[in-house]
């Protein structure tokens, strides 16, 4: 069902005339696209680098790399 159709099957169930059903839709895409857009503008910052030298209660653990684990095989 495309934006017509579904504007059309509203306008006849409810009376209304389509051109507020239209506006009305309008209306809700462009919050809906503005708040898409607030949620992945929030993404963290990659650039940012944290240093945990001299901190006594932090722990950093490192996990050795892909290409230095030996896989046992049966």
């Amino acid at each position: 069902m495309n934006k017509k159709q579904m504007i059309q099957a509203i306008a006849d169930k409810t009376f209304l005339e389509t051109e507020t059903i239209k506006k009305v839709l309008d209306a809700c895409e462009i919050i809906l696209m503005e708040n898409m857009q607030k949620q992945y503008q929030q993404s963290p910052d990659l650039k940012k680098s944290v240093s945990y030298k001299g901190k006594k209660d932090v722990k950093i653990i490192q996990f050795p790399r892909p290409s230095n684990i030996k896989h046992n095989t049966n």
